[in-house]
């Protein structure tokens, strides 16, 4: 994927790069925006990944952060069976609502979000805020 963003997009005003989401190597208020797509919910700790996004992020930047969204029912409960199956250890079943609370714990204002996919694989596409510096 980021290959292809690579040859497709030519501009100093964007990076991509695949990062230790939790030991980012970037300065501090590096970015306008930060991606962690479809990472969050296998994380044993993504407290730590919203920490380097917070701490890359300028003050008003953005976080996008697709994420599957399973809940706790009968079909999240064999959703994640499968996974399991396929070697995909899931460590957070959030609904979307869970998830946009867990964001807003760890400092994020959730900005928006949608629903998108099926009952089967449900993913929030959520876009949070670092608030800015007169909102610190």
């Amino acid at each position: 994927m980021v290959k292809q963003a690579k040859k497709q997009l030519h501009t100093s005003r964007l990076h991509f790069s695949v990062q230790d989401a939790t030991k980012l190597p970037y300065g501090p208020e590096s970015f306008d925006a930060v991606v962690i797509s479809n990472a969050l919910h296998i994380m044993p700790q993504p407290e730590k990944a919203l920490s380097e996004a917070w701490r890359v992020l300028k003050p008003g930047g953005f976080l996008f952060t697709p994420t599957f969204v399973w809940g706790n029912g009968r079909w999240a409960r064999f959703r994640l069976w499968v996974m399991g199956l396929s070697g995909f250890h899931v460590y957070h079943s959030w609904n979307a609502g869970e998830l946009m609370a867990y964001l807003s714990e760890h400092g994020y204002t959730i900005v928006c979000h949608q629903l998108f996919g099926s009952k089967f694989t449900p993913l929030c596409c959520l876009i949070a805020q670092k608030p800015p510096l007169d909102r610190l």
